[in-house]
């Protein structure tokens, strides 16, 4: 109890490591020893954890970190999931889903919390503040899990503290934000960019100029449509895409700006 200054979240976590080697037999000396190992303090624990990360991950650990802290809003599993794959342009979703980077959504929650040394977690959305239900672009879509922080004090501890040392030397510091902000916007550039979604924007045809409650399906002329049901239409078929339309000019501005 000493080791964790009075803060219960240490315990928590060192609770955590202790039961991931729970299948291992350990005597009580072993365990004592691992205790011993912990270091003090809650930002300790931190950059302990993320320096557990192997290696060959910790270019995905980065990325990873990066959507999470400075995203627009909280991704889901599946959006956070295209985010990630499309830090490199594919021809089309299809490649995009057949690439060796793209996660499963069945791993995807297990693959957070290893790229993250057990510091994200996932918890159910709640409707968001920001919904504009008159907006031109309302998407409706369902929101699946929320990636997060398991404690606000881990985005401090990544922002201003020393967990800027497990990103790379050359853009940490005043150059993080931006640097970080640029690849998140070239990420839904690469998304929107996608064969597939150019081809099925197409077959939209507003029938009166301005009129987005009067859209034609080319692909059945007999269905009139309206705004929302477009946008629930590619939204169900692109899970990237409320996200990438949204938030490309946010982060372009961010990165411009810092």
């Amino acid at each position: 109890m000493e080791k964790a200054q009075g803060v219960f979240l240490w315990v928590a976590l060192v609770t955590g490591f202790l039961n991931e080697t729970a299948y291992d037999p350990h005597s009580r000396e072993e365990v004592m020893d691992m205790l011993s190992a912990v270091p003090e303090g809650l930002e300790s624990v931190y950059l302990q954890s993320f320096r557990k990360i192997p290696a060959t991950l910790k270019a995905s650990s980065q990325l990873l970190l990066r959507w999470v802290l400075l995203a627009r809003r909280p991704l889901n599993t599946i959006e956070l999931t295209y985010a990630l794959v499309c830090n490199t342009p594919h021809k089309s979703q299809a490649v995009c889903e057949s690439s060796e980077a793209f996660v499963q959504s069945d791993q995807m929650e297990n693959r957070i919390r290893m790229l993250s040394g057990g510091l994200l977690e996932t918890s159910n959305f709640q409707k968001r503040a920001d919904d504009d239900e008159n907006s031109t672009y309302s998407f409706e879509r369902d929101e699946g899990l929320k990636v997060q922080f398991i404690h606000e004090s881990v985005r401090d501890f990544l922002i201003t503290g020393d967990g800027q040392t497990i990103f790379d030397k050359e853009v940490n510091g005043d150059k993080f934000t931006g640097y970080s902000h640029e690849i998140l916007k070239q990420s839904c550039i690469n998304y929107l960019a996608i064969e597939e979604l150019s081809m099925d924007c197409r077959r939209y045809t507003v029938l009166h100029d301005g009129n987005f409650d009067e859209i034609t399906d080319l692909f059945d002329p007999d269905r009139c449509l309206t705004r929302r049901d477009v946008a629930r239409d590619l939204e169900l078929t692109y899970p990237f895409l409320e996200y990438a339309v949204r938030s490309t000019f946010f982060h372009a501005s961010c990165a411009e700006a810092a």
